[in-house]
């Protein structure tokens, strides 16, 4: 007897077949590209000096299938400041990302002549080749790295096929570029007499083989010997475009500030402008014009010191540059206040706010400080804040003393003032 055919199975027998086989071929041609090799994949480069890298890349649907590919040399996988190629094989260009990693330059053919570079690489696109066979596409790069882009970096590859399926950043080997020690340079002037309280500009100079760029940390050391307490001791950070200063006891670093912006950095015994202060850089070497303050607790025969370090530590030993005699001013003006406010016998209501201010005669050849005192009793030290402000008290009478100093020596004027019950407000 013959068996019936159900034709509603037979249907789906059909359907499902017709979807296994639809999957299986969507599968096999949606096969994920693949980077293949770096050559060399590791050694030591020059810098300025051309290399070819070969470096593969591989779709199972074909090399034509693949969109565009990815040749980074770099510590990190980071696009910025460093060498990050791309060749567009559906266009046939050549690309490189600018110094910042934010956008793409060149777009140029392989062969063409034409070269594509930013701070720290160049592509030649004249002896860059792209030739493709198979499931494989090669391209030579025509690499140059630049200084300051030293150091041991990865060599990492990137492929994506025109269904934008691909394999990320991938490290495929190393490359080294020789960092070289930094060195320094001069101080101007070399042997000087500077006073107390007045500014004086002192250059300082520091190289580096890598370019000046290279350079982070230069510093001036300028003390009676290599110690940096109760001295000038600061530094510039090339790379931030910062300036320091050391504290007095050598704990901590003051400022932080940009040179030529409106700030001082000062400790006990100097003080540095830094708007007055100048950093430049040229080829392999950085000068910084370092406009310095010494203060009267500051004097006698200085010597001054230069120390540098470079973006991969390497340093320049401290070295003694020069030497610097600090002579102190003799002042002979005494600061005298000669008016008080608020004057001797002023009336004042209770819990008035008031602002104890003195006026003075001086030279100002040497800074002056103030101390405010109410009833023998200091309420603001000796500081170069030339204002102090009071709440008045309850009724009655009080002595307000302020006393201004500089290293001529000191004078002090008193007030006496009365404080006064507030009248008493009258309500309809």
């Amino acid at each position: 007897m013959k068996s019936k055919i159900n034709p509603k199975k037979s249907l789906f027998f059909l359907v499902g077949s017709i979807l296994f086989f639809y999957v299986f071929a969507l599968s096999a041609f949606a096969a994920t590209p693949s980077s293949g090799t770096v050559s060399p994949s590791s050694g030591t480069g020059t810098v300025n000096v051309q290399k070819i890298f070969t470096n593969t890349y591989s779709d199972p649907s074909g090399w034509k299938h693949i969109q565009y590919v990815h040749f980074v040399i770099n510590s990190t996988t980071s696009a910025a400041n460093c060498f990050f190629g791309y060749y567009n094989q559906n266009t046939n260009k050549l690309y490189l990302r600018d110094g910042s990693g934010t956008s793409w330059l060149g777009g140029f053919t392989p062969g063409s002549s034409n070269t594509v570079e930013n701070t720290y690489a160049k592509l030649n696109c004249a002896q860059t080749t792209v030739s493709g066979s198979g499931n494989t596409l090669t391209v030579k790069w025509a690499v140059t790295l630049k200084t300051p882009f030293v150091g041991t970096k990865n060599l990492y590859l990137y492929v994506r096929d025109d269904s934008n399926l691909y394999q990320a950043l991938t490290r495929k080997g190393t490359w080294t570029i020789p960092n070289h020690a930094p060195a320094l340079g001069a101080v101007t002037p070399v042997a000087a007499t500077a006073s107390t309280w007045t500014p004086i500009n002192i250059i300082s100079t520091y190289s580096d083989i890598d370019t000046w760029i290279n350079l982070n940390k230069c510093f001036l050391l300028i003390n009676t010997a290599a110690a940096y307490t109760n001295c000038f001791y600061s530094y510039y950070d090339q790379n931030n475009n910062k300036l320091y200063l050391r504290n007095d006891a050598n704990t901590a670093w003051l400022g932080g500030f940009a040179p030529g912006s409106t700030n001082t950095i000062e400790n006990s015994y100097v003080k540095l402008d830094c708007s007055k202060t100048t950093a430049t850089g040229s080829l392999n070497a950085l000068s910084i014009n370092w406009n310095i303050t010494f203060k009267s607790a500051f004097i006698g025969s200085k010597n001054t010191y230069l120390y540098v370090v470079d973006d991969l530590s390497l340093t320049a030993a401290l070295t003694k540059k020069g030497i610097l005699t600090i002579t102190k001013v003799v002042d002979p003006v005494i600061p005298q206040i000669t008016q008080l406010s608020p004057t001797d016998g002023s009336r004042i209501y209770e819990n008035t706010p008031v602002v104890i201010q003195p006026t003075i005669t001086d030279n100002n050849l040497t800074p002056v400080t103030y101390q405010f005192s109410i009833d023998g009793v200091v309420k603001q030290a000796w500081s170069s804040t030339a204002t102090y402000n009071w709440l008045s008290p309850l009724i009655g009478a009080h002595t307000i003393k302020v006393e201004a100093k500089d290293d001529s020596g000191q004078s002090s004027k008193s007030a006496e003032v009365f404080i006064l019950r507030k009248p008493m407000e009258v309500t309809n």
